[in-house]
């Protein structure tokens, strides 16, 4: 098993998302019980989802990955971050908001986490929400631009 394991990494990182995916699923039909795998199989369809079906059987591999319980909670968190990603794609970002919720209740320090939240709260037009979560952002890097733009962009919408 091992050597696929090595050739779907080694093709993963060269961007050959179609044959890692390939190769992780087989390990996985072949009963590999290592959850990377599990959580490798949705990243690898994400990044080539194009249509609502792989979208959905990406989020299907991550919470396959989330419900693994010999899954890394950091990795939970990164999980539940891509599925935020998904559903903000999706134009749910209600939906996204809670995925990153949950990502940000795992491990706090997920900054990607955070900006996509607080971008997810934008579009909910729950900007005072939105603003906390930038200022939490700038709590921790002050030299964030991103961070300064946004909130500088939800100042002027309400003048």
């Amino acid at each position: 098993m091992t050597p696929y394991l090595e050739l779907a990494a080694t093709l993963a990182e060269e961007g050959q998302h179609t044959g890692a995916e390939v190769l992780w699923k087989y390990c996985v039909e072949e009963g590999t019980q290592d959850p990377s795998v599990i959580f490798n199989v949705g990243r690898m369809i994400q990044a080539q989802a194009k249509e609502p079906w792989r979208k959905a059987e990406s989020l299907e591999w991550y919470e396959r990955f989330i419900t693994h319980p010999d899954a890394s909670l950091p990795d939970k968190s990164d999980a539940l971050q891509n599925i935020g990603c998904l559903m903000h794609q999706n134009g749910r970002p209600d939906k996204a908001c809670i995925a990153f919720n949950l990502a940000l209740q795992i491990e706090p320090e997920n900054k990607i986490a955070r900006r996509n939240l607080a971008v997810a709260l934008e579009q909910c037009a729950r900007f005072d929400e939105a603003d906390a979560e930038y200022v939490a952002i700038l709590q921790k890097d002050w030299n964030d631009a991103g961070a300064h733009f946004s909130r500088g962009m939800i100042a002027l919408l309400f003048g």
